[in-house]
């Protein structure tokens, strides 16, 4: 699920790109439908659960998905309805602690393990 909402976020930034650099009005307007297009598909993926995997898929780590809110948000409404609050707000600090490489988790041998 992780694989599938990084994938998604590349091809947003692949049709904007395509947007910004067309050379005519007619690839503007090609880029554009297919992106308006994509974007009512990615309406369908962009779920809470998809956001959870991207969070803890290890391909992904250090891509900075502590820095959004969306992101976190729906990382933690999964928490929440598999912990409970209270333990999913622990879990979260303890996964940001790994992501920083905070901690105990910021040790050399810590990030040896991680690599293996």
């Amino acid at each position: 699920m992780g694989k599938i909402y990084a994938r998604c976020n590349e091809v947003f930034i692949n049709f904007d790109d395509a947007v910004k650099t067309a050379s005519t009005p007619e690839q503007t307007d090609s880029s554009l439908t297919i992106r308006n297009y994509w974007s009512k598909r990615w309406a369908d993926l962009d779920s809470p659960l998809h956001a959870a995997g991207y969070c803890l898929d290890l391909e992904f780590w250090g891509q900075g998905q502590h820095l959004s809110g969306d992101i976190m948000n729906k990382f933690r409404m999964v928490l929440d309805s598999f912990l409970g609050p209270e333990k999913a707000a622990k879990a979260i600090g303890e996964w940001l602690l790994i992501i920083k490489k905070e901690g105990v988790f910021g040790q050399e041998n810590m990030l040896h393990e991680y690599a293996a």
